[in-house]
């Protein structure tokens, strides 16, 4: 029998909101997929509730491809499971939250499934511990923080910034009946829990239609691509497509959301110690930091009305010491000292 695992993150003031500290984008691309980035076999958690562990180790997987795409290393979800058990607000129940999940791979990070083995899993209740070897591997494959996502907007821009995004949905009994070219359908029938899986794209002009049990059709238009861990014989070779529409219903007789939660992987929260000189030509594409030439995504250049220099105010501000958080909704900047 296929199971799930996904546990509601519970509600922590001192979380991290995407929004807040790096702002959401204004225009997206219609269609935005990560699907090659994935370069290993779908997995398949198989009896065990261990869909978080599967979710955030796929996360990590593509933001390691990312940065070496010569590497693209076989993550362990065991070990992301195990040691989110350890310090999560569940104990002695099967499953995890995914803020626990994400906090491991900051703090401790994961290591490579040949180091802690999936197949090692007899019994969600008497977890393999992982090796010393293993932890220490782990210790090379870290996110810098994380960040929680909350709208549409937010979640494509986490996604075209910082990569794959881990989820957690309300699960029916129709999550099973998705059709072979991977539309889910809007939940119906017998609640069955909540699910961790990895968000990698997104179609706005993808379109469907769910059926409930009782012939009433919804139709959808717009959808996100998802990683599942329920082996490739599940949807499209293990993919599927959930419909925009998943971010705001609800179940009717609970008012549960179908969406539970989304959270994103943030490299922006240490910025590099205050630079002594900072050294800048006008319309060149790099700068030199303390002597160590810098790529600027955006040259510096003279303003032709005002003859005034303008620069990249984040560049420079994170060289000095401050963090920049960007407030699209009110088009606010704010400069904040480290520490």
């Amino acid at each position: 029998m296929r199971k799930f695992g996904a546990l509601q993150s519970p509600v922590d003031r001192r979380d991290w909101h995407y929004a807040k500290i790096v702002g959401t984008e204004q225009k997206f691309p219609k269609q935005y997929i990560l699907k090659d980035r994935f370069k290993h076999p779908v997995r398949d958690q198989g009896p065990f509730g261990t869909c978080v562990g599967h979710g955030v180790a796929a996360h990590k997987e593509e933001r390691e491809f990312v940065d070496n795409p010569d590497l693209a290393p076989r993550l362990s979800p065991l070990f992301i499971y195990t040691e989110a058990k350890k310090i999560d607000s569940f104990p002695g129940i099967e499953g995890t939250d995914i803020r626990s999940a994400m906090k491991v791979i900051t703090n401790l990070g994961v290591c490579t499934e040949a180091k802690h083995p999936y197949n090692k899993l007899k019994d969600v209740f008497k977890l393999p511990e992982p090796s010393q070897d293993a932890k220490d591997e782990a210790l090379t494959f870290r996110n810098q923080a994380y960040a929680q996502v909350t709208t549409l907007d937010e979640f494509k821009s986490a996604m075209m910034r910082d990569g794959a995004l881990p989820f957690a949905i309300l699960v029916t009994e129709n999550f099973f009946d998705v059709s072979q070219d991977g539309n889910l359908q809007m939940p119906d029938g017998r609640y069955l829990g909540a699910h961790c899986m990895c968000a990698v794209g997104w179609d706005d002009e993808r379109t469907g239609k769910s059926k409930s049990y009782i012939g009433t059709v919804q139709y959808h238009k717009g959808y996100i691509l998802v990683l599942n861990s329920h082996g490739e014989e599940y949807g499209d070779h293990g993919y599927l497509w959930i419909p925009y529409d998943f971010f705001n219903g609800r179940m009717l007789d609970s008012g549960i959301p179908y969406w539970l939660e989304t959270w994103s992987g943030v490299d922006i929260m240490t910025p590099p110690k205050s630079a002594e000189v900072i050294e800048l030509w006008v319309d060149k594409d790099f700068a030199l930091v303390d002597g160590k030439e810098v790529f600027l995504d955006q040259p510096v250049i003279i303003n032709a009305k005002t003859s005034r220099t303008l620069v990249p105010l984040r560049f420079l501000a994170e060289n000095f010491g401050y963090n920049v958080t960007w407030e699209a909704s009110i088009r606010k900047i704010t400069l904040r000292k480290k520490g």
